[in-house]
Order: structure tokens, then sequence, then C-alpha cells
């Protein structure tokens, strides 16, 4: 029962009927009302539209400026929710029957009517007109929920057939629809060649089921989405047949098609989508590869798969390309490296005897030479040892290249540094007239770097510098500063300080279009037949590779015929960055001793290069050892076993069927000589090839061409 005040809206022009309408309205006592009381229809409309808050209208049938149905029709049509109920001074049931079917909720007789008839009559209305509002607000927000379903089904609909991805959808039946890149990209003229045993879904047929979904949702407020039973997935999984009807028996990877798209399927299933890459075959039997998603969806009640398909030959064929290419490289790679070790091997060995004999004859062993043989010597010596710095420059720039270079980290002294090779290149200033300047800041005294290395970058600038400076002076200048962030190839450091080695000349200087050339290997700006100066054009390419790999920059400033100006930036590491390496006392020297000490041995020599082996055998034989040379393996156990060598120099690459290694395992599986002290000795100087010897069971490993040093070391080391 209502208990808000009730707005009535009376349109009565008899007065004593109003009158008895008002009476009887406060005899029931049911509810609270205020009563709104006209005389003609035009009033009543225009009570209606000013007011919201009109609760009923009790409408006489005949009014002076109207009458009958057409009343009902003019009051809804301002008011369409306000309930009306219809007075009349008599009974017509023709008359009550057209004012309920045109909109009135009840036919009232005057005389017939009282208190409780009315009030009654009022409250029926009342909650009518409220389940009637809520049965419109519902069917308007299905309609409008309609309206956006069609829109959206359209807008669906125009992208799924405009897209250039090609979109199979797919139920338990196979392939139900496709768009029309798929029918591209399988090259179907028909869809009916795409779907087969599916049912294809007609433009509308997505919308329909969408929208009968929706008119679920809306009746049933909310309702809940069903989740995918076993027995849909199971029937779901049928649909490998014809996804994989489109592909060839066997996916590249060798897997069977089938059971692959059924372990897909199942995924999908069970995580709601699932990418992989597959091979399609299209109408013509041509294949071709394929980035599949496939997707779980629900249609209405309908539960399907949607499979996006990506044409991806582009993509492989790149990836082949590519991996061509990488394959290429590295076949490259190694036919670089190959070449190297050759080219090692091929000119170590015989220069192995030009500076072994050169060594020799300087050393006047074999009998006094006289000046002009001292002269011819000498420039055999440094000759070869200027080959010997060619190869030694290529083959470190490979390992350099290769990632091959292992850099030691010592404290070296900067003024040590710096004297030594300023020492290395003084002789050749001094003939050109030359000077040599040196500036050292007083804050660089320790630089944490390769020794080796940083003498070999260091050497090599101030040669070039000695080289092109025709006259004048060379300033060889050390600084400390923080770490330029302009100089671009330097590498994170714990350090913000770097110290810098300045080689400035007043040489022939270099054209800047020229400076960009610098630092390529083989590169030499003076190219000509007839060039003025020699050179191989790697030192500077070398000398950048190995400041990057100390996680420092070569920088250059330069001006035609205004002199050069080079940097080598190196970080300034601190002590504790670096492990630093035990330093053992060179085996080849005791302190305070100027010859070598070790007692007469036999040694067996292993080698099948004649020259070499002519070499270390009398220069063995001089000092006092007894030799016994053999070119190849044959019958080596039974020559070690006889001659009972206290050493063996074997070199890697022998004559005949076996090689030093096959030697040395062969020594050592034998009980009485596995423990004979084997160096092994070979032209090869590429990286690893001492850790193989090692690993093979030589005790240690020379690198061709062997110096009188060298050699006294391992004797020293091992008699």
């Amino acid at each position: 029962m209502p208990t808000e005040t009730l707005t009535i809206l009376l349109v009565e022009d008899n007065p004593q009927d109003a009158c008895l309408v008002q009476e009887m309205l406060q005899a029931a006592k049911t509810f609270p009302f205020q009563l709104i009381q006209v005389s003609r229809l035009e009033e009543a409309l225009t009570c209606l539209s000013r007011s919201s808050s009109i609760s009923v209208i009790l409408l006489d049938w005949s009014l002076p400026d109207a009458q009958g149905a057409g009343m009902i029709t003019q009051l809804r049509r301002v008011s369409l929710d306000t309930p009306i109920l219809v007075i009349n001074d008599w009974e017509d049931e023709a008359i009550a029957l057209q004012a309920l079917q045109t909109g009135a909720q009840d036919y009232l007789v005057k005389h017939q009517t009282d208190s409780k008839r009315l009030v009654r009559s009022i409250r029926h209305a009342i909650a009518r007109e409220k389940a009637n509002l809520s049965k419109r607000c519902v069917s308007h927000i299905r309609t409008q929920q309609e309206q956006s379903l069609r829109e959206s089904e359209a807008k669906f609909r125009t992208l799924y057939e405009s897209t250039s991805t090609a979109v199979i959808l797919l139920d338990e039946k196979g392939i139900f629809d496709g768009n029309s890149a798929a029918l591209r990209l399988f090259g179907c003229t028909h869809r009916e060649q795409l779907c087969g045993e599916g049912e294809p879904m007609e433009s509308g047929r997505v919308g329909e089921s969408i929208h009968r979904q929706g008119r679920e949702e809306v009746g049933n407020f909310p309702c809940s989405q069903s989740r995918y039973h076993p027995v849909v997935a199971s029937s779901l999984l049928k649909s490998c047949v014809p996804l994989i009807g489109f592909s060839p028996a066997v996916q590249p990877n060798g897997e069977d098609s089938y059971s692959l798209a059924n372990e897909y399927i199942t995924k999908a299933i069970a995580q709601g989508s699932c990418r992989f890459d597959w091979m399609y075959c299209k109408q013509n039997g041509e294949e071709f590869p394929a980035e599949v998603t496939l997707t779980r969806i629900e249609l209405g009640k309908r539960k399907i798969l949607q499979a996006t398909i990506y044409d991806i030959s582009d993509r492989k064929a790149t990836e082949r390309q590519l991996l061509q290419a990488k394959e290429a490289a590295e076949a490259g790679s190694r036919a670089k490296s190959e070449f190297l070790a050759m080219m090692s091997h091929e000119l170590r060995t015989p220069l192995n005897a030009v500076l072994g004999l050169s060594q020799l004859m300087r050393q006047e062993i074999f009998g006094t030479l006289n000046e002009k043989q001292k002269e011819y010597v000498s420039c055999i010596q440094s000759s070869g040892e200027h080959l010997l710095a060619l190869i030694n420059d290529i083959l470190d720039l490979s390992k350099v290249e290769a990632g091959k270079e292992q850099l030691t980290f010592v404290p070296l002294d900067i003024q040590d540094l710096c004297d030594y090779c300023l020492a290395m290149v003084r002789e050749q200033a001094h003939e050109q007239g030359l000077k040599l300047k040196l500036q050292i800041d007083p804050q660089a005294r320790i630089l944490i770097a390769d020794e080796r290395r940083c003498k070999q970058m260091l050497l090599n600038l101030l040669s070039n510098a000695v080289k092109f400076t025709p006259m004048g002076e060379v300033l060889l200048s050390v600084t400390k500063r923080p770490i330029s962030s302009s100089v671009s190839g330097i590498a994170e450091s714990t350090s913000v300080q770097e110290i810098c080695f300045t080689v400035k000349d007043t040489g022939i200087g270099i054209a800047s279009h020229h400076l960009p050339l610098l630092f390529e290997p083989f590169r030499q700006l003076d190219s000509g037949l007839n060039r003025q100066f020699t050179g191989t054009g790697l030192g500077l390419a070398l000398t950048r590779s190995l400041a990057r790999l100390h996680g420092g920059e070569v920088i250059v400033q330069s001006n035609l015929g205004e002199g050069s100006q080079f940097t080598l930036c190196l970080p300034d590491r601190l002590l504790e960055e670096c492990i630093l390496p035990s330093l053992p006392q060179d085996p080849g020297v005791i302190q305070g001793q100027s010859c070598p000490l070790w007692a007469k041995s036999r040694i067996l020599l292993v080698e099948t290069d004649e020259r070499s082996a002519l070499i270390l055998k009398d220069y063995l034989q001089v000092i006092g050892h007894r030799v016994e040379h053999l070119i190849d393996g044959q019958d080596f156990l039974h020559k070690v076993r006889q001659f009972k060598p206290s050493l063996i120099l074997m070199d890697v690459q022998l004559r005949g069927e076996y090689t030093g290694f096959d030697l040395l395992a062969a020594l050592r599986r034998e009980p009485d000589t596995k423990n004979l002290k084997v160096v092994m000795v070979t032209a090869m100087a590429m990286a690893g090839d001492r850790e193989r010897c090692l690993e093979a069971g030589a005790n240690e490993y020379l690198s061709k061409p062997i110096g009188i040093a060298q050699l006294e070391a391992i004797l020293m080391r091992f008699l």
C-alpha cells in the first residue's frame, strides 16, 4: 500500500461529481492525496505538461471541449507513464473496451462506484503502470543493446572481411568461416573450398548469435558465462583434422602434422590461446610457412577456435639468408684462421733457419767474421726480424678481432715504459736528425695494463711519428685526466680517470679526408708504386684494436703539412681491479751468473725441416749436448728407448703418417717413457696452440722462430 502522497488529477466538468469523488477519497483514508480538479481537457493537458508528479488521472468520458478515446490518446502523448481511469455516467461495454484498448487502466461507472472500489482501482492502476514501466525500460535497454550489437557486428564483419590478415573460425565440424584474406592466402576462389564440411557463417550469422546472447544476458541480469566443458573441448579437437587439411603430412621439424595440431589445439583450449609456426599448403599444393595464433572464444553458446594466420615466407627467407650469411662468415673466419695458421707455419719455418743461423753467425761460434760479413749478417737478421714482426702483427690483429686475445694486467711504471719505447726509436730518430722529447704529468706514475701490448701500442705510434717526420721533433707527453665522454669506444670502468699518451710530431701531416681511413687494416695513404714510406698498414689498426681491448681508444688530430697528434687513452684502473700473476724468475738466467748452467745431456730432436734441425743440432752440440735427430715418427719409441734422452724437442707437424701429437700420445702410454720431458716446437702461433700442446701432454711449447735466449731458458728449466 503506498504511503507517499498521491497527486490525483480529476478531469470533471460536473461540480457535484467532483465533490463526490473527493468525498470518497477522503472517506477511504487509505493514502494521503492531493486532488487537482479541472473541467476541460485543455486544462488537463496543460497541468500534466507542467507537473511531473501526477500519480493518476481520473477522466470523465465526456467534457465540454472533448470526449471519447481521443482524450486518452492526447493525455498519453503528454505523459505515457501516468495511469488513466475513465469515469462515465453509464455502463457501456463497447466504450469500456475502447477505453482500455486506447490505454486506460480501468473503466468506472459513477453511480456504481463506492469508496473502496475507487481506491482499489487507483492502487491497481498505479501498480500495473509501474510494471509496464519496468517492461518498457527492459525493452528499451534491450533495443539499445541490440542496436549496439548490430553495429558491433557490422564493424566486426567489415574488419573481418577487410583486414589483410587471414582469419578462419573452427568448431567441432571443422572450418566454418574464413575471411577474404584467408581465401587469398590458401588460393581458394570460393568460400566452400575453405570451409569443407563446416557450416559457413553467412553475413549476419555472427550478429544473430551475438544478439541472442545479448538477449539472454539482458533477461537474466546478469547471466554467468559457461565454461568449457570437457566434452566441448574434446569435440573441438576434431577441428585439427581440417586444420591440417591444408598442411603437408609432416612439419619441417619432422613431427606428424596431425599429432602436432592436436597438441596445439589442446593447449589453446586449456590456456585460452596458443601461438606457433606452421607449414601450410595452398590449393595448388604450394607450401608456405605461417605464424598461427589459436584463440578460444565463445560465439553465443557456440564454442569455437579462431585461427589468425600470418604468411611468414619473407621472414623465413630473411632468416635463411641471415643463417647463410652467418655460416658463410663463420666459414670465412675458419678459412682465415686456417690460412693464418698455414701462413704462420710456412713463413716461420724458414725464418727459424734465417734468424737462427744469423744469430749463430753473429756469435761467431763457427769462426771469426770480418766487418763486411758482420754487416751482411746484421742485414739478414734485421730483415728476418722485420718479417717476423709483420707476421706477428697479422696474427695479433686476427686474435684481437676474433676475441681470443688475453690481456695480463700488471702495474707498469710509466716513466720506465716511456724510456723503453723512446730508446727503441732513438737510433732511427738520430739518423734523421730528430729531437725526442718526453713530458710526464707528476700524477701519472702507475698504469695498470698489459705490459707487452702497451709497449707495442706506444712503439707503433712513436715509429710512425719518426717515420713520417723529415725534420723537427717528436714529443711524447703523458697526462692523467677525467675520462672524456666524447671519446667513443671507451669501455665501462670503475675508474673515472684515464692515462693519455700523446705522440705529437712536426711531420708531413694527414689530409682531413684521409683521417677516417687511418685505422683500416692494410690501408696506406701513400699507396702508389713509387711510395716514399714503407710499411704494411697494420700498425694503427692493431693499436686501436688493442686500445679498445683495454677499454680505451686512440684519437687522431692532424692537418696536411702541419704534423700529427695521436693520443692513446687507457683507463686508469685501480690496483685492486687486477689479479696480478706471480712473476717467476726467468728460468734461463741465474742471479750472479754470466752464462747458463746445465749438465751435458742427451737431447732427441724430432724435426722434419732440415734447416731448422741443422741450426738446433749445431748449437746444442756446440754447447756440449749429445743430439740425435729424427725427421719423422718411424721407429720413434725404439729410438727413445735406445738413446734414452733427457729432453725431447719435437715438432708438431712431421713428415709421414704420424704427427707430433701422435708420438707424444704413444710416449705417454708407455710406462718406461711416460715421464720424459717433451717440449713441442711448432711454427703455429695461433690462439690456443700452447694450450693444445700442454693438454696433449707436453711439458712446454716453443713457437718458431726460436731465439737463442728462448732455447737456453728451456734447457735451464728441464736439464
